[in-house]
């Protein structure tokens, strides 16, 4: 359990670059370093992926080529961030001892790639620290060194779980230590199921390729093993620096919650040991510009402050099916959206893009032959605006939303509905807020103090804590609006199905009881109202049939056989209310649920066009106003209910502004 506060944000972003000094002639480095430098650029990254460069064999580690581009950007007024390189071990280490990662069919990841090191092998664990141990020695003291930044993107390409013989022993120890004895596991994991009970420690298995489902719970705590191992990994190296370079400070480049790799990793954990977050924004292969916006407010909310983007996409990117054009303007709209959401740096991946490797048609901020790309020119056009806009924080928000890795892993496990996705459903919670010009924090559930929100929203909290009850009922009871969606305190903290009646232990709070639950195929339409039946909605996938018992109805199931039964309901306690939200439909929340929750008063004044993306801020010495991006090609028009002064366009007194395609402007009431 933990204190939350609302996070205020003063908005200072500075620019940076991705270099990779090693890809280039020697000779070229001053004038990269003088380029980067006329860009007013502050920080440049270097070094992750240069582990064979550092150390070319076991009995060689050498520095100096990086010393001297060092020498070069610092002398340009350049603040470095090294990387530690241990996702690319050398080959000399793969071919000597067998570091590598197992599939869940016991296949060995092949070299020639990255991110394929076991995290609890020994080997790998031995020399990683070598490595990091040479490094933070000789860098700890060294002049130009901003910070740091440990090893890269964990959890990319899937490679969190690893299902080799060091893991399977390290997960039998997790688990004797978590459990303490076997007879504690298998209650816990209610192995009596399909006579999976075990008699020794060593007989736990790892949840590999097998002829059916294996136990959810067991399941369930190999993907919790898996993120503790790479965060003890990452804490291996982050001890090493802080002894030798204790005045730098540590961060770790994050992915996107969209991207298919971050259902892997608890970041919440991974951030403990770290001084900042920060993630690396590729927006296009997004759902749409909400969902960079929830992954900025994620990374703020993983430690609760400010984040960098560590590598912000410049231009095409490669990896994609069809990667599609960058119009001009939106690497440097992508960039304000950094700023709105408290990105603290914005760094470009990369500075000059790659002649050979798997990232050639990655562009950067110079081509291939080096000479400059249109972002070099907008870089110059941000770095000047920011500079001449006034001191602006950003206004702290109102509603949190409550997220849980463990939550997401155990629907992932056991979905019930193919299609049933915990992501999916933060995503369609947030973006109806997005919409509506409402900021929002994550916080992680556990938060023991939520007096800092008006409004509270706990998707599908599956996994019951009784403890965090009691911190919801004082929040609600205080006057606080809270909102638990579908599948709520279900299973206990091992996935296993709770003795008592749904939503159990929350049964008082929410004011209503489980009828029953029902799986929604997509061949089936179906349809709520609220009472009055003025708002009707189709909804999909999942529908909680409600009985109320304190509570009063706000919507009702309009067909199917549960027909006229409560689907969202609201429970009255204190001076709050507790709403209930049986099922899941597109927008989000009814008029009625919307209304009950006090949304409505938190919303914009005005409607804002589709597409367009308004960050409440404050102006230093009093005022308030929006940060306005139009994420669209088109351009559109922003109908304010009072005059604005537009103050990047340098227009006052404005009730209708045009913005212009990937448009930004800060206006001030």
């Amino acid at each position: 359990m933990f204190h939350v506060s609302r996070i205020t944000h003063h908005i200072l972003m500075k620019l940076g670059v991705d270099y990779y000094p090693e890809h280039w002639p020697q000779e070229r480095w001053a004038v990269d370093a003088k380029m980067m430098a006329d860009l007013s650029l502050t920080y440049v990254r270097v070094g992750e992926f240069a582990w064979g460069l550092f150390e070319p064999s076991e009995e060689e580690i050498s520095f100096d080529w990086l010393d001297t581009a060092i020498d070069i950007l610092r002398n340009e007024g350049l603040q470095l961030v090294l990387g530690t390189p241990t996702p690319t071990p050398p080959t000399w280490l793969t071919a000597n001892y067998d570091v590598l990662q197992r599939d869940e069919r016991g296949i060995v990841l092949n070299v020639g790639s990255r991110r394929h090191g076991c995290a609890n092998n020994p080997a790998y664990q031995i020399h990683s620290q070598r490595i990091v141990t040479a490094m933070a020695q000789h860098y700890g003291s060294y002049p130009g060194i901003f910070g740091w930044q440990v090893d890269n993107e964990f959890s990319c390409h899937r490679t969190t779980r690893c299902y080799c013989d060091h893991c399977r022993r390290a997960f039998q120890e997790w688990a004797q230590k978590r459990y303490k004895t076997l007879d504690h596991l298998n209650e816990a994991w209610g192995t009596i199921f399909w006579s999976a009970t075990y008699t020794d420690w060593s007989q736990i298995p790892l949840p590999m390729y097998s002829s059916a489902q294996q136990s959810p719970s067991l399941q369930l705590d190999f993907r919790r093993f898996s993120s503790d191992s790479w965060v003890a990994y990452q804490k291996q190296q982050i001890d090493i620096i802080r002894k030798y370079a204790p005045t730098h400070q540590i961060t770790h480049n994050y992915m996107g919650l969209g991207d298919g790799n971050v259902d892997q990793q608890d970041y919440f954990d991974l951030a403990a040991d770290l001084d900042f977050v920060s993630w690396d924004n590729y927006p296009q292969g997004a759902k749409g510009p909400d969902d960079i916006a929830l992954n900025h407010d994620m990374m703020r909310g993983f430690k609760q402050r400010g984040y960098w983007v560590m590598e912000q996409q410049p231009g095409v990117v490669n990896w994609h099916p069809y990667n599609r054009p960058v119009p001009p303007g939106q690497v440097r709209m992508w960039s304000y959206q950094g700023l709105a959401h408290g990105a603290e740096a914005m760094v470009y991946f990369r500075w000059r893009a790659a002649r050979y490797g798997q990232e050639q048609y990655h562009m950067g901020v110079l081509r291939h032959d080096g000479s400059k790309t249109r972002l070099y020119d907008e870089a110059t056009q941000l770095h000047a605006e920011l500079n001449r806009l006034p001191n602006i924080s950003r206004t702290p928000a109102e509603v949190a939303i409550l997220f849980d890795f463990s939550d997401w892993w155990t629907i992932q496990i056991d979905p019930h509905q193919h299609d049933f996705s915990y992501h999916k459903q933060v995503q369609a919670i947030y973006h109806h807020l997005w919409q509506a010009g409402i900021s929002v924090d994550i916080v992680r559930r556990g938060a023991t103090d939520l007096r800092a929100y008006k409004t509270v929203i706990v998707p599908s909290p599956i996994l019951i804590d009784e403890a965090e009850l009691e911190t919801w009922q004082h929040y609600v009871e205080s006057g606080g609006r809270l909102a638990i969606t579908c599948r709520a305190f279900v299973k206990n903290q091992s996935s296993v199905w709770t003795d008592q009646p749904l939503p159990a232990h929350l049964d008082k709070l929410l004011g209503v009881k489980l009828d029953e639950y029902l799986g929604i195929p997509p061949d089936m339409e179906c349809t709520v109202s609220n009472v009055a039946q003025t708002d009707i909605q189709s909804y999909q996938l999942w529908a909680d049939v409600l009985e109320p018992t304190t509570a009063e109805p706000l919507m009702v199931y309009s067909n199917q056989y549960w027909a006229g039964k409560a689907a969202a309901t609201m429970n009255k306690v204190g001076q709050g209310v507790a709403v209930t939200i049986g099922y899941l439909s597109e927008p989000f929340f009814a008029s009625s649920v919307w209304q009950t929750l006090g949304l409505n008063e938190l919303a914009l004044p005005f409607n804002l066009p589709a597409g367009v993306e308004a960050t409440r801020i404050s102006f230093e010495g009093g005022g308030e106003g929006l940060l306005l991006l139009n994420h669209h090609e088109s351009q559109t028009t922003v109908e304010f209910s009072q005059p604005v002064d537009a103050l990047l366009s340098e227009q006052p007194k404005v009730t209708s502004l045009p913005l212009a395609p990937f448009g930004v402007e800060v206006v001030r009431w």
